[in-house]
């Protein structure tokens, strides 16, 4: 009778455990989705809407994709967005070398939606997205 009550014992701690890792295996990956940073060039903020399109023409020119992110009444122009600040670092040397100035940001993104759009790549939604 031992026996059977050792390997009962046995059988149910199995499934806890593997109930336990299914669970906290879960849990863990919605956290790592929840929290990213954004990194990102702004090259100006912008009332007017004429300067604003100039200004991303005169990046497109030069092959940089750039997005518009609003802030209260003005509107930035970023390019370089990526979740790796190394590659936002490593277009700063184009600007430069276009002559153009920038400031580094940051945003942190702490959503579930937001987080799939940027591993989608669909930057201009995820401004507008993080911008409400």
């Amino acid at each position: 009778q031992k026996r059977v009550i050792m390997i009962t014992a046995l059988i149910f701690s199995m499934l806890f455990t593997g109930f336990y890792y299914l669970l906290f295996s879960y849990t863990v990956k919605n956290e790592d989705i929840l929290h990213k940073t954004l990194y990102m060039n702004q090259v100006g903020l912008y009332k007017q809407e004429d300067t604003m399109k100039e200004m991303m023409e005169k990046l497109k020119k030069n092959g940089i994709d750039s997005y518009t992110w609003k802030q209260g009444d003005v509107t930035a122009v970023v390019c370089y967005i990526s979740t790796n600040i190394d590659d936002t670092k490593n277009g700063q040397d184009k600007l430069t070398s276009l002559k153009l100035n920038y400031i580094q940001k940051t945003a942190q993104i702490e959503s579930n939606e937001v987080a799939k759009l940027i591993d989608e790549k669909k930057y201009q939604e995820v401004l507008e997205r993080i911008a409400e």
